[in-house]
């Protein structure tokens, strides 16, 4: 064996541009493979990187009389299901909770968990320095204690090492640092950067606090499929025995390592097979150049096997190289994946996932399956020319030609690797074309509103500083005042949001007095936003009948868009009418009709939208906040200004100056958020545009090195039909007609095997078919314009062959 690699690299130092070719080629194909399975595997595929991850479950609460459910566990819930032993081995609860934290530094708001004490041990996670939570944490009038993320513990504390009993200032009040958690630890997301310990048996009592969602180990006496049976029955015994308002139900499903929705995973696969399809290009691209060098060593087989050469050592002899090939391009392959998988991440949309447990990056996991990827792709590219190398027709090579070159059997399958690729590379280019189709569609729709030049500030007010609406009011008029004595700046409004997000949602039947009735069936999600009267001029959304909100408008005031109004009142009489959002709401009074604008809500495109005036401030003191939660007032401030970027900035100096512990969640410019509406069309058409480029590459140097060595091998041939009379015009049909052959051969294949597949991307297009003759007429040109370019330099040479070099091949 080692006297087998020996001569393997020997052969690689005689021929150094050919194996940097190989390997980058093979580099490429791994390294993108690599890439997506990773970010495949570490959202869809891998479980829960926690203990006995296979028993874990998530837990929704339920009410099993009335329906409806989400994070509204109680304490006494939680305790009382912790008592349920014969399915559940650990249950345990967290609910999400912002944080202001201030101090030194720059006021930061962070997300984070209040979890049980119990959580960590039954995920089998412990911190990397200090301690987790033990029973006696989160007592109501203990010790305030908190363990920190290890971003957190960078980014606000320096890495310090001596960390451990640090106070940090969270929401106005100190806390103990008892320690800080592992890097790659999370259990809803990466924004993840604090945990506050909560005893749900010191506050069974507490019934307001119906915000936790649950998480439990089941018990090893319970088989896969029969948890949620189980739960129900125990859940009946118990409103039975201790009545519950909303019931004991719950909603058990088996922890994942992320949650997607459908079109973002729709996405993942989509990307999943378009590597794939680059790596079986790979894998034929490198095994028709192997195969060459093969066939140039054919004679050289043919008399050691002559001599007594054991078929099994020549077949060891060329696996042996393969897969030194194989091992090169791995280990260049897992660099380009390093760089791919943070391309990857950080082109991908920001709601790519939701609930991540785990960050995207290359681990021992991944480096072992690379590791089988690239040994597979050698026995790939390897097996078949070695087995048919090690099988050498010992009569017609040895009387054949002195360069060795003897049947054309190479050259056939040869021809099917060609084939195979510009089948997989216009199957590559048919999905990237149709995405390039969509994007285009996308970016024409008109918005509604003016975008560019617009600045969006989230600003929550925290409730127990600024207690009162009238104090929040107060406050926000000063910020406003402020802002607009800024220089460029025209405008400013407030609402609960901003296109194309809105504000809120409404579901059910709407109803419409003097108008259309709801269709059969119809369910309305209805978008809608609370608006400062300055909204509409601040977005420039025209007015279409009617009139704006003013500063003291009643609360059943409603501002609906044209396409809302068409709907139910298609006369144009909406005005002075009244609607409800559905059965048994209030009615509302429409007093403007404004401009269509998109919303994309749930990833659905509308036009349907419904504005609401904010409420007049009152000195009325907020209701009390449920304990160790804070409460706030959201707003969103809208500024228009001839420098939106300057202006951002400039804006957190302003409240800064108003209230130095006031921290700012983000300022965007709303022209790249309502780009990002279409992340994830514009996620695939980069990474299969990427996929494609290097597919018609792979395809053009394959297709090159074949007809090179179709060119090479058919000298004699081609100097003796010149020397017959053969015109350059005869020579030129021959090569063209065998490259652009197999092309056709190819693209015939992969144009069905596109009509079959693109259907997939159904979810992703928009006003574009699968089947898009455009599209499939496109890329069917441009693999026509690759196999030309791949034909062009071996033709010129065989042009350029005469009779005299035939003989000197001789």
């Amino acid at each position: 064996m080692i006297h087998d690699f020996r001569l393997a690299l020997r052969r690689f130092r005689l021929k150094p541009a050919h194996t940097a070719l190989m390997i980058a080629i093979l580099g490429l194909g791994i390294g993108a493979a690599t890439a997506v399975f990773s970010v495949v595997d570490q959202t869809v595929l891998r479980p829960a990187p926690f203990a006995h991850s296979d028993r874990l479950v998530d837990v929704i609460d339920i009410d099993r009389v009335r329906g409806g459910g989400g994070n509204l566990l109680t304490a006494a819930k939680i305790v009382g299901w912790q008592s349920e032993v014969s399915v559940f081995e650990a249950f345990e609860a967290y609910a999400p909770r912002q944080f202001d934290v201030t101090g030194e530094n720059e006021p930061e708001r962070v997300q984070g968990l209040l979890v049980s004490t119990g959580l960590f041990e039954m995920l089998g996670v412990r911190p990397i320095i200090g301690r987790a939570f033990v029973r006696t944490d989160g007592i109501p009038g203990g010790e305030r204690v908190v363990l920190i993320s290890e971003s957190l513990w960078r980014r606000k504390l320096g890495a310090r090492e001596d960390v451990l009993d640090s106070r940090l200032v969270l929401n106005d009040q100190q806390y103990r640092i008892v320690g800080v958690m592992p890097r790659r630890f999370r259990l809803t997301g990466d924004k993840e950067s604090l945990w506050v310990p909560y005893d749900p048996q010191s506050n069974i009592a507490d019934t307001a606090a119906q915000d936790f969602f649950g998480i439990a180990r089941l018990a090893t006496s319970v088989s896969r499929g029969s948890e949620q049976q189980l739960a129900d029955t125990i859940a009946d015994r118990r409103q039975a025995q201790v009545p519950l308002a909303r019931t004991w139900g719950l909603r058990l499903q088996h922890k994942k390592i992320a949650y997607v929705n459908a079109t973002t995973r729709t996405a993942l696969f989509v990307i999943l097979g378009a590597v794939v399809f680059v790596l079986l290009i790979t894998c034929a691209n490198t095994a028709s150049l192997f195969l060459s060098q093969i066939a140039v060593r054919e004679r050289e087989m043919a008399v050691r096997t002559a001599i007594g050469a054991r078929r099994s050592r020549l077949i060891r002899e060329m696996l042996t190289e393969s897969l030194l090939f194989a091992v090169c391009g791995g280990a260049l392959g897992v660099l380009i994946a390093i760089w791919g998988v943070d391309a990857i991440v950080a082109s991908a949309p920001a709601d790519f996932t939701f609930q991540a447990t785990s960050p995207i990056e290359i681990d021992g996991r991944i480096l072992a399956v690379t590791l089988g990827m690239t040994l597979l792709t050698g026995l790939v590219f390897g097996l078949l020319p070695a087995i048919r190398g090690s099988r050498p027709d010992l009569d017609v090579i040895l009387k054949a030609t002195a360069d060795g070159r003897g049947t054309g059997s190479y050259g056939r399958f040869a021809a099917v690797l060609i084939v195979a690729e510009v089948a997989f590379s216009l199957i590559l280019h048919a999905g990237a074309a149709l995405m390039l189709r969509t994007f285009p569609n996308l970016e024409s729709l008109q918005p509604g509103f003016e975008p560019r030049g617009l600045v969006g500030v989230s600003l929550s007010l925290p409730t127990d500083k600024y207690a009162s609406s009238a104090a929040r009011a107060a406050f926000l008029d000063s910020v406003r005042e402020r802002i607009l004595a800024m220089p460029g700046v025209s405008n400013f409004a407030m609402a609960d949001g901003v296109p194309p997000a809105g504000g809120s949602l409404h579901f059910g039947v709407p109803e419409a007095e003097g108008g259309n009735g709801p269709a059969h069936g119809e369910q309305l999600i209805l978008p809608g936003n609370r608006v400062s009267p300055d909204y509409f001029r601040t977005l420039q959304i025209p007015l279409i009948a009617g009139r704006f909100f003013t500063s003291a408008e009643p609360s059943e005031s409603l501002i609906i868009t044209k396409a809302l109004a068409d709907r139910y009142w298609p006369d144009g009489s909406a005005v002075g009418k009244r609607f409800k959002f559905f059965s048994g709401g209030e009615w509302r009074t429409v007093v403007g009709v404004v401009g269509n604008v998109d919303s994309w809500s749930l990833q659905e495109r509308s036009q349907f939208h419904e504005y609401s005036p904010w409420p007049v401030p009152t000195d009325a003191v907020s209701a009390g906040n449920i304990p160790r939660r804070r409460g706030y007032a959201a707003r969103v401030l809208l500024v228009r200004a001839l420098d939106p970027a300057a202006t951002a900035a400039e804006i957190k100096t302003v409240i800064w100056s108003l209230d130095r512990t006031q921290p700012i969640e983000r300022a965007t410019l709303v022209e790249r958020a309502y780009a990002d509406v279409f992340g994830r069309q514009r996620f695939v058409l980069q990474l299969m545009t990427a996929f494609g480029i290097i597919a018609v590459t792979l395809t053009l140097v394959g297709l090159f090195g074949v007809l090179t060595e179709v060119v090479v091998r058919k000298t004699r041939e081609i100097g003796i039909r010149v020397a017959l009379g053969a015109q350059r015009a005869d020579v030129l049909r021959l090569v063209l007609s065998r490259g652009l052959g197999l092309s056709a051969a190819g693209a015939a294949l992969g144009l069905g095997g596109a009509v079959a597949l693109t259907r997939f991307l159904q979810t992703l297009l928009f006003e574009v078919s699968p089947v898009d003759p455009v599209s499939f007429a496109g890329v069917t040109l441009v693999m026509v314009t690759v196999a030309l370019l791949a034909c062009w330099i071996p033709a010129r040479r065989a042009i350029q062959v005469g009779p005299a070099d035939a003989l000197r091949v001789e």
